[in-house]
């Protein structure tokens, strides 16, 4: 007796040609959904971006041509010597987290070892001469650290 397993075999090799089918298929399907799916999303970035760039194209003439420009200038230059100053390096362990400025006031927030320790930069700090008065807002000690964190505003001179 002969037992003919080659129809058997060949189900099975068509079996899985059809799955290998559906696999490619489905990742081409997927791919092509990504790739459009990308490109929505650039194309709504690339429109976002254009619509800034015309609002400020708009603006753009206001600011040139307003009578201010000269007080916006200085306080760009101030704000660019605070930051050279700012960037010069020290023996002191203060660090800056965040500075903001509002007109010709800036507030700066940050850590230091010690209050002493803050006290003691800010008496020796290279940038003061930008300021005619500097005042502490708040001291808080840290408490992941032994060090304190810091909040004080310069009014510009």
């Amino acid at each position: 007796m002969m037992i003919n397993l080659l129809p058997w075999r060949q189900h099975l090799r068509l079996q899985q040609e059809k799955i290998t089918k559906q696999i490619i298929f489905i990742a081409i399907g997927m791919t092509l959904a990504m790739v459009i799916a990308a490109h929505y999303t650039m194309s709504e970035m690339i429109d976002r971006v254009q619509t800034q760039v015309f609002e400020l194209k708009k603006l753009q003439p206001v600011v040139q041509n307003d009578h201010a420009t000269p007080q916006v200038e200085r306080g760009q230059q101030r704000t660019k010597n605070l930051f050279i100053e700012v960037m010069k390096r020290h023996h002191y362990e203060v660090c800056f987290t965040e500075i903001a400025r509002e007109r010709n006031i800036v507030d700066f927030s940050g850590s230091a070892k010690t209050a002493a320790e803050l006290t003691e930069f800010l008496i020796h700090w290279q940038a003061a001469y930008l300021f005619s008065e500097i005042k502490i807002d708040k001291l808080q000690n840290q408490r992941e650290s032994d060090g304190i964190e810091f909040h004080f505003h310069a009014v510009e001179r």
